[in-house]
């Protein structure tokens, strides 16, 4: 799978986000909130994805049930992605939804993006896994 990454930098956590958002202004928290939450199944991952970008720092209920349910879902793919879209927000309370899937999980890749956001890989500590 080809993958593209887009680096933005700030002066803190704001700025990059910021700017993302004036330079497409469809990455609007609101917009991209309403549209996860009534994403189909097929859009999950798109949603997970663009939730883990405009997603607010502080813990946020909605966000969170979007990713948590794309943890759930049959496609590896959409799995693995929820899994990254936590490492964007490490929220702590993802590591329990995770804890709970990762002796279950069927997928060598999904179990080897959980097991590095819960910090057991060599050479990785995930911090909100302490």
């Amino acid at each position: 799978m080809d993958m593209a990454y887009l680096l933005l930098t700030g002066a803190d956590f704001a700025e990059p986000i910021q700017y993302a958002v004036r330079i497409a202004g469809c990455l609007e928290f609101e917009t991209v909130l309403e549209q996860a939450m009534s994403a189909k199944d097929t859009d999950l991952m798109f949603a997970c994805r663009c939730m883990a970008l405009v997603a607010p720092h502080a813990f946020d209920q909605r966000v969170f049930n979007i990713i948590s349910r794309a943890l759930q879902h049959k496609d590896p793919t959409v799995r693995w992605t929820a899994v990254l879209a936590y490492c964007y927000l490490p929220w702590p309370k993802f590591l329990a939804i995770i804890r709970n899937v990762v002796s279950s999980e069927t997928d060598t890749r999904v179990k080897e993006a959980m097991d590095i956001a819960l910090g057991r890989r060599s050479g990785f500590v995930n911090p909100c896994a302490l």
